[in-house]
């Protein structure tokens, strides 16, 4: 097993830019800079979460096997045992649905 590299929340904060972002899930810091224009819900609902910790949304949006899927996109785990702030759940309502089919994940 490989040794993660320790990385603060100051350092994720950096990372808040669509061509420079990492967030945090379960206190994994993955790159998601390249997933961006992939994501199956559109980039906007993930925009809110730049830089900062998106577990609560993640979780409750995905099933945990999502996270097995994108074990190449960490850079590095939490160096702090939990995150100063944790954008709210809600926080999407805005920016939610770029008219992508099937791609809210409200759309039944």
């Amino acid at each position: 097993m490989s040794v993660q590299k320790s990385i603060t929340v100051e350092e994720v904060s950096k990372h808040n830019k669509p061509n420079d972002c990492w967030t945090i899930i379960d206190n994994n810091v993955y790159d998601i800079t390249k997933f961006l224009e992939l994501h199956p819900g559109g980039k906007n609902v993930m925009i809110n979460y730049l830089g900062k910790d998106s577990t609560q949304v993640f979780n409750y949006f995905h099933a945990p096997i999502v996270k097995s899927k994108y074990k190449n996109l960490i850079v590095g785990v939490l160096s702090t045992p939990k995150p100063v702030a944790i954008a709210p759940i809600l926080s999407y309502k805005n920016s939610f649905g770029e008219g992508i089919p099937m791609g809210d994940p409200n759309y039944v």
